[in-house]
């Protein structure tokens, strides 16, 4: 490289030598060849003007190249293309890796209500078409388009034959009378479905289509995963998800079973799950029963909630509704809701009036209750007042405690849960230290503790001892005096 660059470009060395040569009285045949080997080295330059114009004229193209090649070139070509359609409502588009050649959009397009199967199949194929203009390198299309008309929605796939066959197959749902409403998914928008969920017209039509579904895809080499479901209104609604088989049938007679017994809020089937929702939890054992009947030696396991109790997934809730099985009704009077997920439990209730009750109860009974934790509640979400959670037999004292600090003075709000987070409201800060000894009672350290009234906040990691200088928010001064309280405590 160094030789070929001297070649091209000699060097002021290089030029001294040629020069003294020449002019040393070298003979006039070697001067002439000297001169025209100079001359033949030396490389041809363009005007400095027009080699600049050259470098702006190839970034421009460049630039104007990556553009359209970017996301943002592919979203809005598109948008250029098909956003004034006739048969177009709305376009609404983002662009999908922004980078040039890779770059694509993604997307739905929401068509106008009422285009014949006809009109449909021009607009997706051509839809279709500018994907195919448009592919990437990778295994996915760069052009990822749903489309939308009313209760139905469908992916634009970027192979022609898959695309065809799709059409046809939403074509042929359309215009079954036993289907209300699809949805259509794809991963890679190339050829593949991978979800298809129908909404029936009725819960009596899905024993049909858990076997005329997968039928109707399967011409089209399509087998995804679906979900069948019942209509939103429908008093007691039924899904069942995954790849139709001879346990979607099983489930389905578990749910008509139930139904025509016990009033149900939801049914929802999978091949290995089956979770129940049942209107009131005191039809539970019966419920149980007709289940087991119905599904006989099918794998699925059974889930059952209620008004009464709720499940985290994957938890049965035998040890919390064995805890209200022990209470009894009485302690029971304010519960509402209850929460669990088989190690703990929440319970919630309508006003702090029973909450001793409760939490006595439940600490009496703490050798035979089957749970880490239990919390105890009043109100929900953001409206929630108040909230304590402690071991069953730590449960009777703590609430005692909690409880007198919940009645002070300008207390609104608390909600405390040893080894994470006590959260307090106020009205106002006025009485700070007086919260201290109680709080620190109750604490597991390393909690994240914090205030906070009309104006101000402040929070506090606790510790056995709180460095003052640790308090952060607005209401940190104020906070002094409550460290300083806590600090002091034994």
């Amino acid at each position: 490289t160094t030789a070929a660059a001297s070649r091209l470009f000699p060097t002021s060395h290089q030029h001294a030598i040629l020069g003294n040569q020449w002019n040393q009285g070298a003979p006039r045949q070697e001067r002439r060849g000297l001169r025209e080997e100079t001359m033949r080295e030396k490389p041809m330059l363009w005007p400095a003007g027009i080699r600049m114009a050259c470098a702006a004229l190839v970034g421009v193209l460049l630039i104007a190249l990556t553009a359209c090649a970017s996301g943002d070139g592919v979203k809005r070509s598109f948008s250029q293309q098909f956003a004034g359609d006739p048969a177009v409502l709305s376009v609404d588009l983002s662009s999908a890796d922004n980078m040039p050649f890779t770059g694509g959009g993604v997307g739905t397009v929401t068509l106008r209500d009422g285009l014949s199967d006809a009109a449909i199949r021009d607009f997706a194929e051509r839809v279709g078409e500018f994907a195919t203009q448009h592919a990437g390198d990778g295994a996915g299309s760069r052009v990822r388009i749903d489309l939308v008309m009313s209760d139905w929605a469908f992916p634009v796939l970027a192979a022609p034959q898959a695309n065809d066959a799709l059409l046809t197959l939403l074509s042929e749902l359309r215009a079954d009378q036993r289907v209300d409403a699809a949805t259509l998914s794809s991963k890679q928008y190339q050829a593949d479905v991978t979800h298809v969920t129908l909404v029936a017209a009725t819960p009596a039509e899905i024993p049909a289509l858990i076997i005329d579904a997968p039928a109707a895809l399967a011409p089209a080499g399509m087998s995804p995963p679906m979900t069948l479901k019942s209509p939103a209104d429908e008093p007691a609604p039924i899904e069942v998800s995954g790849h139709m088989g001879p346990w979607a049938d099983a489930a389905f007679r578990a749910y008509d079973a139930l139904r025509a017994e016990i009033p149900l809020t939801s049914f929802r089937a999978e091949a290995d799950a089956v979770t129940v929702t049942l209107a009131h939890e005191v039809d539970l054992d019966r419920a149980r029963a007709l289940t087991q009947a119905a599904l006989g030696s099918t794998s699925a396991e059974v889930f059952f909630q209620s008004d009464l109790v709720t499940l985290f997934p994957g938890a049965r809730g035998d040890q919390a509704r064995s805890l209200l099985a022990q209470v009894g009704p009485d302690a029971l009077a304010g519960v509402v809701s209850v929460w669990t997920n088989d190690q703990s439990a929440t319970l919630t209730l309508d006003s702090t009036a029973y909450l001793a009750e409760l939490a006595r109860a439940i600490s009496d009974l703490q050798s035979s209750i089957a749970l880490d934790q239990v919390t105890l509640a009043v109100g929900q979400g953001d409206e929630q007042t108040f909230s304590l959670q402690a071991t069953p037999g730590d449960l009777e004292a703590s609430t005692r405690t909690a409880l007198a600090l919940a009645n002070q003075d300008h207390v609104t709000r608390l909600r405390l849960e040893p080894g994470n987070s006590f959260d307090v409201g106020l009205d106002s800060p006025a009485d700070l230290a007086s919260y201290a000894a109680p709080l620190k009672s109750l604490s597991a350290f390393d909690e994240r503790l914090c205030f906070d009234w009309t104006t101000s906040t402040f929070c506090v990691e606790t510790a056995p001892t709180i460095d003052p200088d640790s308090i952060r928010g607005s209401g940190a001064q104020a906070g002094r005096s409550f460290v300083e309280a806590w600090n002091a405590a034994g």
